[in-house]
């Protein structure tokens, strides 16, 4: 059985890494864009639109594009600005329409990650704030109820053991892996 991995960054990490992108973002509308037409993963971007549109006062748009084994929707996000303004969201349908095939597609969310990109974010978020570094470190930090950052081996493992036949059954998800961040 195959298994394709699709990188699905939270949106707290993905506007967290660019902290001055943070303070306005998202300004406009924020688009998902679903290769399918209504079923799953229509019904999954929608309740997540609202909780987001509930959670932030700002607009989430569901856009259905269907056809052509998802390309027309990958074409269009593709061909998007690379603003985080247009966001597919194709784990759970891309699994529904595989998974007869042996195929399998898992997304991994990783929270904050010890990394160069996370590092960035902490520094711009630091001078944002007239904080020092080790306090932005410190701030992100006590928002993770584990206490501490990710190390990207650990994303690394889980990587691994998501490719591996013991996960063979692993299908139509994303993981988050936050330290219990979006558990709270």
């Amino acid at each position: 059985m195959r298994t394709l991995f699709i990188a699905v960054l939270s949106l707290f990490s993905m506007v967290f890494s660019n902290a001055s992108h943070a303070q306005d973002y998202p300004s406009r509308p924020v688009h998902f864009i679903i290769g399918f037409g209504t079923g799953d993963p229509d019904t999954t971007a929608r309740i997540l639109a609202a909780q987001l549109a509930t959670q932030t006062g700002k607009r989430f748009v569901v856009e259905n594009k269907p056809g052509a084994g998802t390309n027309i929707a990958v074409k269009s996000v593709i061909t998007a600005d690379a603003d985080g303004y247009t966001l597919m969201l194709a784990t759970a349908g891309l699994a529904n329409a595989y998974a007869g095939k042996g195929v399998r597609v898992v997304g991994i969310n990783p929270g904050l990650t010890n990394t160069d990109r996370v590092a960035e974010g902490l520094k711009s978020d630091a001078k944002l704030n007239g904080i020092t570094e080790d306090e932005a470190l410190t701030r992100a930090v006590q928002r993770i109820p584990m206490g501490r950052m990710a190390e990207p081996e650990e994303i690394a493992n889980l990587t691994l053991f998501l490719a591996s036949s013991k996960a063979s059954y692993v299908t139509g998800v994303a993981l988050p892996v936050d330290g219990g961040y979006t558990a709270k």
